[in-house]
């Protein structure tokens, strides 16, 4: 595919359009693979059995599933402070202690403003697709298809630089993270003591991030594919559509 079709100017409003398409697509991308992520109780299952969260935690398994779907249900609810309560010997307790309710509260506000970040990417790429590509009628799908190809390029730029930044090593990484969007120290949880961690420990999230780019790549892959086969298609029509010499 040509470069000339990934190449794009500020000088129209047309153009800013497609150059902010072109950033909304991985974003898109980025966020739909975390949404997937947060929303998917499997993902939950999988540290609490690969890491024996029974016996570190000392609450039966069971209940440790029915809280990690609890969770799932408090992103994606309006209510505002975490309350899950557990049985341990026969007394009924809560599962974290108050530094962990109010760390999932910071946690909460971040993972809902991911979701608006999602939704606003996706309304765009939509509303960009269909209102300048089908509705008016005067864009090429070539253009669409180089556009789509540099938005795969850049997640995948993305992802190749968090894949080595966490290579270099991840616990400084994460530390970093919780730094930039955390404005307290809550998060530097106990893992003696604090079930939140031992629910969902550090090796768990370098895991969790390897799937998660995982998602990414393929979603920014699929996406190339699809663009390099509509290119080699509006390609081959504009052929056929060519009059011929002396006709």
């Amino acid at each position: 595919m040509s470069c000339r079709l990934w190449r794009l100017s500020l000088t129209t409003p047309r153009s800013l359009a497609g150059l902010v398409f072109v950033i909304a697509l991985p974003v898109l991308m980025i966020t739909s693979a975390l949404r997937f992520a947060i929303n998917e109780e499997e993902v939950y299952f999988y540290s609490l059995s690969e890491f024996d969260a029974e016996e570190t935690t000392g609450v039966p398994e069971e209940q440790l599933r029915g809280a990690a779907r609890d969770l799932i249900s408090y992103f994606n609810a309006g209510d505002p402070t975490l309350n899950l309560q557990v049985d341990v010997d026969g007394q009924r307790q809560p599962l974290f202690n108050p530094r962990e309710v109010v760390h999932m509260q910071d946690v909460k506000d971040l993972v809902r403003a991911l979701f608006f970040v999602h939704e606003a990417a996706l309304a765009y790429v939509m509303a960009y697709v269909v209102g300048v590509y089908i509705w008016s009628g005067d864009g090429s799908l070539r253009s669409l298809a180089g556009q789509a190809m540099a938005g795969s390029l850049l997640a995948l730029g993305f992802m190749a630089a968090i894949g080595a930044l966490a290579a270099s090593g991840f616990s400084s990484s994460w530390e970093g993270f919780h730094e930039l969007f955390f404005s307290n120290n809550l998060w530097q949880l106990d893992p003696d003591r604090d079930r939140l961690i031992q629910m969902f420990p550090e090796d768990f999230w370098f895991r969790a991030v390897l799937f998660v780019g995982g998602l990414v790549v393929a979603q920014a892959l699929l996406v190339a594919g699809v663009a390099v086969a509509s290119s080699r298609f509006a390609r081959r029509r504009a052929r056929r559509r060519r009059p011929a010499i002396g006709a």
